[in-house]
């Protein structure tokens, strides 16, 4: 007997450290998992539970066999015994995730409590923690929906692609194209224009041989067939072996972008053609840090080939005039301080030596704190104008000279004619011969700038309108071709007019027997050049003016007045019986000369 109860004795010590055993390693097991785990009896009484449990339900070891419904607990989770009423009639495992009142999150796995026998006595809770994932979950959400939010901010268009872009997996054009939620390997032809592709394939190609981000901007296909551009992007998702497994892109409309720029093309070509056509140059200059951008145009005003030098403050300061620099720098200096226009006219020096003037404005402009951050101007070459309008003064001063000339010698003229008229129609009749010989020397000085007026010319002008060429015959014109100065010509020709009105009245050119011989040369008279003129009348009436010899006409008065007087010049008009005989001498040099020569013009 005491054998045998020795033996039992010794199995149930054996068994009791086995059990010992076996609870000292579930024990150890559950502290080192973490994990919390509660038993529960079928009507919720605390059978065992682990350390962690502590942190979520308010028990201690003395509370085992009590109800867990009796305590509080830091969990926001109220259905803790409809859920054990459930596993325990359904026998299915129940797994939620909760929250604690700490903010803290759970997943919580609710099981029904197996025996050896296979019998079902109670339930177990597990709680293992997993704020750290919830956290890097919702994080994670969180980045996405920024992530979305920006593209579809930032694009209209979100695509996927193949490795090899052969077929778009999907699109999502967002009313700008036409949706793809199907991969389809013809979206190319679907939605890429014919003379487009061969552009796109090309920067596929490099892109996928490189596997660097795709950009291109391309014209592409819309719904209703409309053309527009876009700026398509797209990255490379590469797998851990360095392979690529799809791309992901984005694409923008940049229609309005394009149409602009090309606007923009448009206009600053206008302006280039606007400033070649108006010879303008154009400088602009950023005062921070001293880079300055020269046209074309600049250059050349300035004598420089494009290029030659480096544009800049200091350059275009050189080019200036050393006797005008002085002044430009302190017109800029005043329109910088002073927030005012630049403009003056200044002249340059080209590295060839010649001196131009041009014509220059300019304007700063200033950052928030007032500080002239850039400056931009233009240029021109005013030197062709500037000596048209010094020609232009000299022209009004040369007219307003005339005029009065002109006035004096009309007024002369009436003078004169009234004294040797008898009557009103023969005052009439000789004022009008007169001015129409003073008209005839107009129109030929008005076109002296380009036609010198010749002695030659001035003799035929005067026979032309008496008709006297008419009759070769009878007249002879004989000497060189002078040219003769503009102020000689108006008093010169008045004098020629006398002479031949009186030879057509009275003289060699009244009847058919008359004869007169013009002639003129270079001869020295007292030792000074002169150009000496022989009217020679023979075969008529030399009576002037229709008086008789003892009384002077005005052309005679004119011949041996005026002539001397205003071109210094020496004269003989003799009356005689057969003919006239008048004689002219004019200076060819001094300042009183009547040959034209290069100071003239």
């Amino acid at each position: 007997m005491n054998e045998e109860l020795q033996a039992v004795n010794a199995e149930l010590k054996n068994k009791l450290d086995n059990i010992s055993t076996a609870h000292s390693d579930l024990q150890n097991l559950t502290a080192a998992t973490e994990i919390g785990t509660l038993f529960l009896d079928e009507k919720l009484r605390i059978r065992m539970f682990t350390p962690p449990v502590v942190d979520l339900f308010n028990i201690a070891e003395m509370d085992i066999g009590r109800a867990i419904t009796d305590f509080t607990n830091r969990l926001s989770y109220e259905e803790i015994g409809s859920d054990v009423a459930r596993v325990l009639r359904d026998l299915t495992p129940v797994e939620s995730e909760i929250r604690s009142k700490d903010n803290r999150w759970f997943m919580m796995r609710l099981r029904p409590y197996r025996t050896i026998e296979d019998r079902i006595s109670g339930t177990v809770l597990t709680f293992i923690d997993i704020t750290d994932r919830v956290e890097a979950e919702h994080k994670l959400r969180e980045s996405e929906r920024r992530f979305r939010a920006l593209v579809q901010a930032s694009s209209q268009v979100l695509y996927r692609m193949s490795p090899q872009w052969r077929e778009m997996r999907q699109l999502s054009g967002s009313g700008f194209l036409s949706d793809m939620r199907a991969p389809n390997p013809e979206w190319l032809e679907h939605y890429i224009l014919p003379e487009e592709q061969p552009r796109v394939r090309a920067a596929i190609h490099e892109v996928i041989a490189d596997k660097k981000p795709f950009e291109l901007e391309h014209r592409v296909r819309l719904p209703d067939g409309a053309t527009r551009w876009t700026l398509s992007r797209a990255v490379p998702i590469i797998d851990e072996n360095g392979e690529i497994e799809e791309w992901f892109g984005a694409a923008t409309d940049v229609t309005a972008g394009k149409v602009a720029e090309e606007a923009l093309r448009g206009s600053e070509e206008s302006l280039r053609l606007a400033l070649e056509v108006g010879g303008l140059g154009t400088w602009d200059r950023d005062l921070l840090t001293g880079e300055c951008i020269w046209s074309a145009n600049q250059y050349r005003i300035f004598g420089l080939e494009v290029g030659e030098a480096e544009p800049s403050e200091a350059a275009w300061l050189e080019c200036v005039h050393p006797d005008d620099l002085d002044e430009v720098k302190a017109a800029m200096a005043t329109a910088r301080d002073e927030h005012s226009v630049f403009e003056r006219e200044f002249r340059i020096q080209r590295p060839d030596g010649a001196t131009r003037w041009c014509f220059s404005r300019g304007q700063f402009y200033y950052d928030r704190e007032d500080k002239p951050v850039r400056m931009i101007g233009v240029v021109e070459d005013t030197t062709e104008r500037r000596e048209w309008s010094e020609r232009q003064q000299v022209m009004v001063a040369e007219l307003q000279h005339r005029t009065r000339n002109l006035l004096a010698v009309v007024r002369s003229i009436v003078g004169q004619t009234i004294k040797a008229s008898g009557t009103l129609e023969e005052f009439r009749d000789r004022l009008n011969d007169r001015l129409a010989a003073l008209s005839r020397v107009q129109g030929l000085m008005s076109r002296s700038d380009k036609e010198p007026i010749t002695l030659r010319a001035l003799i035929t002008a005067e026979l032309e309108a008496l008709g006297a060429v008419t009759s070769p015959e009878r007249l002879s014109v004989e000497g060189p071709d002078v040219p003769l100065r503009n102020a000689a010509v108006q008093t010169l020709a008045l004098g020629l007019h006398e002479l031949a009105t009186n030879a057509r009245k009275y003289g060699a050119l009244a009847n058919d027997a008359g004869h007169l011989a013009i002639e003129w040369r270079s001869e020295t008279i007292d030792g000074e050049a002169h150009l000496v003129i022989d009217w020679i009348e023979t075969g008529g009436n030399a009576r002037a003016d229709g008086d008789d010899a003892s009384h002077k006409g005005y052309g005679q008065e004119l011949i041996e007045k005026a002539l001397p007087y205003t071109l210094g010049a020496k004269t003989s008009h003799e009356l005689t019986a057969g003919g006239v005989r008048c004689t002219i001498a004019l200076p060819m040099s001094g300042p009183r000369r009547v040959i034209r020569d290069t100071r003239d013009g």
